[in-house]
């Protein structure tokens, strides 16, 4: 039976030996239909199915461990505060946008730009909805579009409190302001990390990264210390940031998208290898090489310089090409 609030899980947790405490939230306050909302993360099974049996038959090629015996990339203040995506499935939205966050402040020397959740999820060619998404059609899109700041289409703007409701709700559209693109950053290079080695690696030598997983009841009711399933039913997948690791607590350090009153302050410890949760049953995805909006700038511009420049040799070409002797000139009677 689906656990309909805070009271009704918490006796069933009591006949669980968890190592994990829950504690009461706003999310206990949502129904269960809002809370799937939430869960976002879509996966292409055919894609990872063909991933899967890829690796199976040419299993990875081990990367050398490079990793800390503990990272935690808050430490350095380069993880952006905690948000809240509310009854919406933008969390792969939410996650990419935390991400390449973190990876301005990393690269850039402590930097910190607010980039817009709202301008990623409804503007892109994800459409404005509140519907799932991929992760790496987000990430291509950061690649390609970019995401601007969060002041040019503030996530906020979209919140509505409707009548009957104590709740505020989300009203999806898309708002483009003039100033979007100027404002835009975008990421060169994206990676998966399929092996947990490479994921310690990337976390370790390079900056945090997304991941997805599969959530079940209890998981919305996390308190702190190190989640692990204990009950309830499987409610859909959620995609989060991955902000560091611990080898001797053998846990994912994760910072979510439910605001900060939601676990930890907004962050969450998962055991390495639940397989309940299935963590690591899907890629991690990393970013790197941030293009600031002047780069990108530029770089656009030296795009339509050479686009520019091809196309008038091309039409060049055709000219010198057509008054060769060898080459037939229309004439009238040519359409008879």
């Amino acid at each position: 039976m689906p656990f309909k609030d805070f009271q009704t899980f918490s006796s069933d947790f009591k006949l669980h030996k968890a190592q994990w405490k829950p504690k009461e939230n706003k999310i206990g306050a949502y129904s269960p239909q809002k809370r799937r909302a939430m869960l976002g993360a879509l996966i292409d099974e055919e894609a990872h199915a063909a991933n899967k049996a890829l690796l199976a038959e040419k299993p990875l090629v081990e990367a050398a461990p490079k990793f800390a015996q503990e990272v935690d990339w808050r430490q350095g203040n380069h993880v952006s505060d905690v948000k809240d995506q509310y009854d919406c499935g933008a969390c792969a939205s939410f996650s990419v946008t935390a991400m390449l966050e973190a990876m301005i402040s990393i690269e850039q020397s402590g930097l910190k730009i607010d980039l817009s959740e709202a301008d990623l999820h409804f503007c892109s060619n994800h459409g404005p909805t509140c519907e799932g998404w991929y992760v790496e059609a987000a990430i291509k899109q950061a690649q390609t579009r970019g995401i601007t700041e969060e002041e040019c289409f503030p996530y906020s703007s979209l919140l509505k409190t409707l009548p009957g409701q104590s709740i505020p709700t989300i009203i999806p559209r898309c708002t483009i302001n003039p100033a979007r693109d100027a404002k835009a950053v975008k990421v060169k290079t994206s990676v998966k990390l399929n092996s947990m080695t490479e994921r310690k690696n990337h976390l370790t030598t390079i900056g945090p990264c997304v991941a997805i997983f599969k959530v079940y009841e209890d998981f919305y009711w996390y308190g702190n210390n190190v989640y692990h399933h204990v009950s309830g039913n499987y409610e859909g997948n959620h995609a989060v940031l991955v902000v560091g690791f611990s080898e001797q607590g053998q846990y994912w350090l994760c910072k979510n998208s439910w605001g900060p009153e939601w676990g930890d302050g907004g962050y969450f410890k998962i055991a390495y290898k639940d397989r309940d949760t299935l963590f690591d049953d899907y890629p991690f995805y990393g970013v790197k090489n941030i293009i600031m909006p002047k780069q990108a700038q530029e770089n656009e511009q030296k795009w339509n310089s050479t686009k520019g420049f091809w196309s008038e040799l091309l039409k060049l070409f055709g000219r010198l090409l057509r008054r060769l002797p060898f080459v037939k000139k229309k004439t009238d009677h040519d359409d008879d």
